[in-house]
């Protein structure tokens, strides 16, 4: 039995915009990785790449340090969210770094309200 034969499409349809908006991982500690490299951001220095674009690079474990959420935020979940979005990660001798441009941060604080 097809589920559109015992539930109409007009309540299925009502269903799915009634339905929450839950992330993996979870929004509010994507939010807080993406205010820590606001901080980061701000309080340091950008580097120019070679074709003259700003950006920063910090280490993930930093980062997640000044998140806040240290205890539930490992450098393996960090790491995947920071690649979701598209930013470069590189592993050196004393870990993960992340580089973001200024462009980047623009389009994620849009994106989480923290313009």
């Amino acid at each position: 039995m097809k589920t559109t034969e015992w539930i109409g499409l007009e309540t299925l349809a009502e269903l799915q915009g009634a339905a929450p908006v839950v992330t993996v991982p979870p929004y509010e500690t994507v939010k807080a990785l993406i205010k820590a490299m606001a901080m980061y951001a701000g309080g340091n220095k950008s580097q120019v790449d070679c074709k003259g674009t700003p950006y920063w690079m910090a280490g993930l474990v930093d980062l997640i340090e000044a998140t806040g959420l240290k205890e539930s935020l490992d450098p393996k979940k960090a790491g995947n969210i920071c690649r979701s979005m598209k930013l470069v990660m590189h592993r050196r001798n004393d870990g993960f770094k992340v580089a973001w441009s200024e462009r980047q941060l623009v389009i994620l604080k849009k994106a989480f309200d923290l313009a």
